[in-house]
């Protein structure tokens, strides 16, 4: 077993956000990867027949809260992951966005197998156990989100988890497009927060994912807000923040719902 600080060698992470299996031994790599993997993005047990000099590559930074990370890795990759106890992870509970940028990624999760190929995107949780496998040299983009946070926008998240995201048609083509755009290295030069970036790519997210399971949701919301504004009109400091927060979704999507009725 090598020293964890290894993780660390020849980067300091607030600075370059940049690590490599090159860091270690060849013996070490796949070893090195899977913790590398597990510490900052999501917990994995990768596999690969390369034993030796597995090649792999991160690039990551912080979109304010979330994260976002460009990965490259070898072929004949396979992966698990497995649901685990609150704190057994440093990432703990989130949700992960793969975006494929080069390559293939086959997904099996409990309700959906798909076969990712460039442009497509697929929502995963770390709650829920999947393993996939990518018989050829991957990059993808991977952001990382908070489980709270992201529910707010997409309540019924878990209802979609492992569904393939066509990015060659529809939603799932503009959220492509979008996330295209992302580079982690580039984040600090870009004009716009890049808080307010993560917030339209999940709302283009919750646009993309599967229609029926989405309108449900909405309606569900919707029943509940209008719920409490017959219950709690009369209360002269009542605002949709507060409505917001009781619901546990955000004042933007909140805004976004009442918009979609034609109402204000």
């Amino acid at each position: 077993m090598w020293d964890k600080s290894a993780i660390w060698a020849g980067t300091v992470e607030n600075q370059t956000n940049q690590w490599a299996t090159s860091a270690v031994a060849e013996a070490k790599s796949i070893g090195y990867w899977n913790q590398l993997l597990s510490e900052k993005v999501i917990g994995l047990d990768i596999q690969s027949d390369v034993t030796h000099g597995f090649n792999g590559r991160l690039i990551g930074t912080s979109m304010g809260q979330q994260y976002a990370y460009l990965i490259a890795a070898g072929h004949n990759q396979r992966a698990s992951h497995r649901i685990r106890s609150a704190g057994a992870s440093r990432t703990g509970e989130v949700y992960v966005l793969i975006h494929m940028r080069s390559g293939e990624f086959e997904l099996e999760t409990s309700s959906h197998d798909a076969l990712l190929r460039q442009g497509d995107s697929v929502l995963l949780s770390a709650t829920e156990a999947f393993k996939f496998s990518c018989p050829e040299n991957t990059s993808s983009l991977v952001l990382r989100f908070d489980h709270r946070w992201l529910k707010k926008w997409i309540p019924l998240a878990n209802d979609c988890i492992g569904q393939r995201i066509d990015g060659t048609c529809g939603w799932g083509q503009t959220l492509s497009s979008a996330l295209w755009n992302i580079e982690p290295s580039e984040v600090a030069d870009w004009s716009n927060p890049p808080a307010d970036v993560a917030d339209q790519v999940v709302g283009l997210l919750g646009l993309a994912l599967n229609p029926a399971t989405l309108s449900t949701s909405k309606g569900a919301i919707l029943k509940r807000m209008y719920g409490i504004f017959r219950s709690r009109f009369g209360e002269p400091l009542l605002c949709p923040a507060e409505v917001a927060a009781e619901i546990g979704i955000s004042k933007r999507y909140l805004h976004q719902l009442v918009s979609s009725t034609g109402s204000t």
